[in-house]
């Protein structure tokens, strides 16, 4: 993966907050990090944000954001977006991967606002 240090995907000023849409959550054991991998669909995304995963008008799920990466899908011609995330516990992967299925769309948001 690639490190960048924001991405920006919008025809209007977002900075506070972006949707990104969910295409993999994976393991990177040897870091202990996890990434969901996906498109930036609006506003930007940097180090710092928090994603957040809402359910019945309330944040069920929110990570800090510890870096953005870019990887390289020449297999299906494409290139991903990847928030990297700290893991916390051994569970946090599988967690992710039932609430952030392929096609979920997550709110990143600026600020202390994680659960």
């Amino acid at each position: 993966m690639k490190p960048v240090v924001a991405v920006h995907f919008s025809a209007h000023d977002m900075a506070s907050i972006a949707r990104f849409k969910v295409r993999e959550v994976f393991l990177l054991a040897a870091r202990r990090q996890f990434v969901v991998a996906g498109a930036v669909v609006e506003g930007s995304v940097q180090a710092g944000m928090h994603a957040q995963v809402w359910r019945d008008g309330q944040v069920f799920w929110s990570r800090p954001v510890v870096g953005v990466e870019f990887v390289d899908r020449p297999a299906i011609n494409e290139a991903w977006v990847c928030l990297v995330f700290a893991e916390r516990g051994h569970d946090d992967v599988e967690v992710c991967q039932a609430h952030c299925p392929v096609g979920t769309v997550v709110d990143v948001r600026e600020g202390d606002c994680c659960a």
